[in-house]
């Protein structure tokens, strides 16, 4: 390599185009195990001939296609050794786990003891810090493996585990199946494979065969005990998701009573969990929400990488659910967070997803729709069904808001090819409440009454806990279709729900706007709607009014309140409401002039809405996707599906070309 007047130019050209990214004087003499000043020589000459150019302290190729020329040409001979030097330089210096991981995979050689020593550790650390990059890796550390090595099941384990974190599930699921075929796989390793393949098998929308799993692990003897915690937990979702309630309230009260052989937190986190949801669908919300807030104290007290649950997300939903906005975002934020710096791919669409329901909620129909189509793309791209169903939810709820009946009846029938174990947690009455509001809106209110009785005679409480006004629509649906027993049914459950709940005034407020609607009692509907915490429900109660004051003769304040119901559903994109709302005041003699939905051209930058205004703005201020989500409080996801909107719309291909309109609208404006 050294000749009578140094390093011969080559080998340092060699090394940095192995290398293949900007590199300083030092990292090549430490691939080279070669002194500084002769390979400084050498890099100088290369400067001097224009093949390299100075980056600042480090030094580059200036043609990609030349130090690609370069790296091809390295002796078939070298080429491995170069990648096992230079990985083990990366992974001695720290910092770049994943460039080593992908040096070694590429030198490392079966039976190299020493290589794949280096390998694993490379892989280890590249899994916690980047495991898109460590998935490869790890595959090639365990192809490199003879069936009779020791470290095989150890680097199994490993593969699958890097796969799942790097969204690679359908393989993971694949690896972790033939392994277990393995007679030879020790119980330890088959215990991790199989919670693994729980846990994979499960956001799938497959807990029958989550469940077998979990139940393989607990009959194994002798595991650590976190082994056993995963897999009651694994046990608890599964029988949720099954929609089994009473073995999944029996097992959660034994692991709180102590019976269980696991007593480990994370157990504990999810039998509250549990017992919060159950109590939740009982109409229960004291309860619900005091274990919901138990689960996450319990949940806290574990390592972040032991943690499977985030109840926060509950927690969350729950406070969405009662009009407790501020905290519920908080919450979500928080367990955004702790996803992400888990790197748990398997929850990493439900923030985005239990975002979106927030903003509907709160009356913020674009950007629930965009937030919860970046959390859907996500799902589906990570294989994390379990999630799908409630994104469509959402999805069906905006649309039915803005009258979009089509694509309410699209994500409605979407929703029904799921599979039913993913819609039986999170969403189902949700669906119960898009279903009898569809029907309804096209087949009017006898025909929801009659095809959708549920709604009426089986209704769950948590229908009314999640919907505030879905009791007074009910009452009114079923007095429009003459069934006044039904009306006045639905009124005994809401009031018989508030009386169990009186401390929650979203659950009180509910009763008394549908007995004030039985009642057609018009000053106690308009004290609904000043209570109400939901755009939605207020403008249903004060349109309710203004209808019981016109039939009374009082039309003056009939169009008052018609007048506020009608603002807050322009205000919230409720088109078909409020397009009602237009039509009763200008039989009252009012006319307004609304610029609709419709009436947005559908390119250019008056197509833009208020929020993908912003995310213009931000980015064309050099901001990146992730600042930009911090400036408007969106997650990544979000703005990543708001700006490929923005491009489509304004017919764009780059962030150049979106800065220049940007500047172009500014300076016309």
């Amino acid at each position: 390599m050294a000749t009578d007047h140094g390093i011969d130019r080559s080998w340092c050209l060699h090394a940095a185009a192995t290398l293949g990214r900007p590199f300083s004087v030092d990292d090549i003499g430490s691939i080279l195990g070669e002194p500084l000043g002769p390979v400084l020589v050498a890099l100088r000459s290369a400067v001097d001939d224009d093949v390299l150019i100075a980056d600042g302290s480090l030094l580059r190729f200036r043609d990609e296609s030349e130090r690609q020329a370069i790296c091809s040409g390295v002796p078939e001979a070298m080429q491995g050794a170069l990648h096992l030097r230079i990985g083990r330089v990366l992974l001695q210096r720290g910092g770049a786990p994943a460039d080593a991981a992908a040096h070694l995979a590429l030198g490392a050689q079966p039976g190299d003891l020493a290589a794949l020593s280096c390998l694993d550790a490379a892989v280890a650390q590249a899994v916690l810090l980047s495991p898109s990059h460590a998935a490869g890796p790890a595959l090639r550390a365990l192809q490199l493996t003879d069936r009779l090595d020791d470290a095989r099941d150890a680097r199994t384990v490993t593969a699958i585990h890097a796969m799942v974190r790097a969204g690679r599930v359908t393989e993971a699921t694949d690896l972790a199946q033939d392994a277990l075929l393995q007679p030879e796989l020790a119980p330890t390793m088959a215990a991790q494979i199989r919670l693994t393949l729980s846990r994979v098998l499960f956001m799938d929308g497959r807990p029958r065969r989550a469940l077998d799993q979990a139940e393989a692990v607990v009959a194994l003897p002798s595991l650590p005990p976190d082994a056993y915690t995963e897999a009651e937990l694994a046990r608890l979702l599964c029988l949720l998701a099954e929609d089994d309630l009473r073995p999944a309230r029996a097992q959660a009260e034994a692991i709180l009573a102590g019976l269980d052989r696991s007593g480990a937190d994370g157990a504990l986190a999810g039998a509250l969990g549990t017992l919060s949801m159950i109590a939740w669908r009982d109409g229960q919300v004291a309860d619900a929400l005091g274990l919901a807030r138990a689960a996450v104290q319990r949940s806290d007290r574990q390592p972040l990488a032991a943690r499977r649950l985030y109840p926060r997300l509950w927690t969350a939903s729950l406070l969405t659910s009662l009009g407790q906005f501020d905290e519920a975002a908080q919450l979500i934020r928080a367990a955004e967070h702790e996803i992400e710096r888990a790197a748990d791919p398997t929850w990493e669409a439900a923030p985005a997803i239990f975002r979106s329901q927030l903003r509907v909620a709160a009356g913020r129909l674009d950007e629930a729709v965009a937030e919860d189509q970046a959390g859907l793309a996500r799902a589906e791209q990570l294989g994390t069904r379990f999630f799908v169903p409630a994104a469509l939810s959402v999805l069906a709820t905006a649309s039915l808001h803005r009258g979009d009946l089509l694509d309410a009846e699209r994500q409605i029938g979407r929703y029904l090819t799921q599979p039913p174990s993913t819609r039986a947690v999170f969403g189902p009455a949700t669906y119960l409440w898009n279903q009898v509001r569809m029907v309804e809106a096209q087949e009017g209110p006898a025909r929801s009454v009659q095809s959708v009785p549920a709604a009426f005679d089986d209704l769950p409480p948590s229908l009314l806990l999640e919907h505030p006004s879905a009791a007074a629509w009910l009452v009114r649906v079923a007095a429009s279709a003459g069934d006044l027993r039904r009306a006045a049914s639905v009124v005994a459950r809401a009031e018989q729900l508030a009386r169990d709940n009186r401390e929650f005034p979203s659950v009180t407020v509910a009763a008394r706007h549908a007995r004030a609607m039985l009642d057609r009692d018009a000053a106690a509907l308009e004290r609904a709607g000043r209570a109400h915490t939901r755009p939605w429900a207020q403008a249903s109660a004060l349109e309710d009014g203004a209808v019981v004051l016109a039939h009374d003769g009082d039309v003056e304040r009939s169009r008052q309140l018609l007048g506020e119901a009608r603002a807050i559903y322009e205000g919230v994109g409720a088109d078909r409401d409020e397009a009602r709302a237009r039509a009763r005041l200008r039989g009252a003699g009012v006319r307004h002039r609304h610029r609709q939905r419709s009436d947005r051209p559908l390119s250019g930058w008056a197509s833009l809405t208020d929020v993908e205004q912003r995310v213009a703005e931000l980015v064309a201020e050099g901001l990146t996707n992730v600042q930009v989500a911090r400036r408007v409080f969106l997650s990544r996801h979000t703005v990543d599906s708001h700006l490929r909107q923005i491009f489509r719309k304004l017919d764009v291909g780059s962030r150049v070309e979106l800065t220049r309109l940007v500047i172009e609208q500014a300076s016309s404006g």
